[in-house]
């Protein structure tokens, strides 16, 4: 009996780098379409040394930095990294994808676990200047059923002109409203009109 021999396909490393480039081309085609001007976003480049790539982030959906912006931004470089050398990235910038990986929509230890799976090198795209932009935009009152309401700068109403802003307690104006309150008055005026007139025919009489 003749053996059959069969071929195992193995895939080749510039078979691998092809299939990652797709993935992150096709991600970052996706991030370009988020932000308003493509103009602002930036390739970058940095190979670690020994003490990593020398920034600091802040951001996530846990933990927005910037509004309710849930965001990856950069707060902080090493003057002597990897970072500081290149001299592309800087405070404010938003990080919007490491390698094939979106940082859009994750939370802060995720991407700190991003940046640690690719220890060596990574390829980032960089929206620069986004949380100056952000800080600038006019801010828009939100309603209290907003979804965004309480993550970021929260609007007081206040009572309308004229109203010196102090109210009766509501047990005391719901008594008022009722029949019993408004019997209550009336007996009240009532009382108040004979004790009057009682007062004045004592003073003719006199």
């Amino acid at each position: 009996m003749s053996k059959v021999k069969f071929a195992v396909g193995v895939m080749s490393n510039d078979a691998k780098v092809e299939r990652a480039e797709k993935t992150r081309d096709d991600v970052w085609e996706e991030l370009r379409k988020t932000v308003e001007n493509e103009y602002d976003l930036v390739t970058i480049y940095l190979h670690s040394d020994e003490h990593g790539f020398g920034f600091n982030i802040r951001g996530g959906i846990d933990h927005p930095h910037v509004g309710c912006d849930t965001g990856i931004f950069v707060t902080n470089i090493r003057a002597k990294s990897a970072a500081g050398l290149d001299g592309r990235l800087s405070r404010g910038d938003r990080i919007l994808a490491v390698n094939e990986i979106r940082l859009d929509n994750i939370t802060h230890d995720d991407a700190v676990k991003a940046f640690r799976m690719s220890d060596v090198a990574v390829t980032m795209l960089v929206e620069k200047g986004a949380e100056q932009r952000i800080l600038g935009k006019p801010k828009t009152p939100k309603s209290p059923l907003s979804p965004e309401a309480g993550c970021s700068d929260q609007v007081d109403t206040p009572f309308s002109e004229g109203n010196s802003g102090k109210r009766l307690p509501s047990a005391v104006t719901s008594f008022l409203d009722s029949t019993l309150g408004a019997l209550s008055l009336g007996i009240m005026a009532g009382s108040l009109a004979v004790f009057v007139g009682i007062k004045v025919y004592r003073a003719m009489a006199k």
